[in-house]
């Protein structure tokens, strides 16, 4: 319930604004999360009411149908794209095509470094995750510019 009651005053505090310019109502967010918080407590508590055993059955065609939906994702012009994706693949060719030949991923994991070495084929790719690393890309990208 603190994660439900943090994500609700975070809808709050951040769409109060916007709801007020495009709605004239600055709760208007925060009424229609109240709305499905309330119905989605309601669900979880008739839930709670089923014999779990009854609910094993149910296992194998959930995960049939979950992984039906997941392959429709596929099929053009079903769903709808909304916001600004990022397109890494589109970024990074136009960023090799301008000669860019170093890039530098910070933050843990390597998914963007290991995207960019099969786009931009032998490009240098520095990771900073620690202090460390950034130290030694600073050092690294300091060796490519003297001289």
């Amino acid at each position: 319930m603190l994660l439900v009651t943090i994500g609700t005053v975070m809808i709050y505090s951040s769409s109060s604004i916007l709801a007020t310019e495009k709605f004239h109502d600055g709760q208007f967010f925060l009424k229609k999360q109240l709305f499905f918080l309330c119905l989605g407590l309601m669900v979880m508590f008739l839930v709670t009411k089923i014999p779990y055993y009854k609910l094993r059955k149910l296992a194998w065609p959930g995960i049939a149908a979950s992984g039906i939906f997941l392959c429709a994702l596929w099929i053009p012009h079903l769903g709808i794209r909304a916001g600004g994706a990022v397109r890494w693949q589109a970024s990074v060719e136009l960023l090799a095509g301008e000669g860019v030949t170093t890039f530098v991923e910070v933050g843990p994991g390597t998914v963007l470094s290991g995207l960019v070495r099969k786009i931009a084929k032998g490009a240098r790719v520095l990771n900073v995750d620690s202090p460390e690393s950034l130290e030694a890309a600073v050092a690294a990208l300091g060796a490519g510019t003297e001289g």
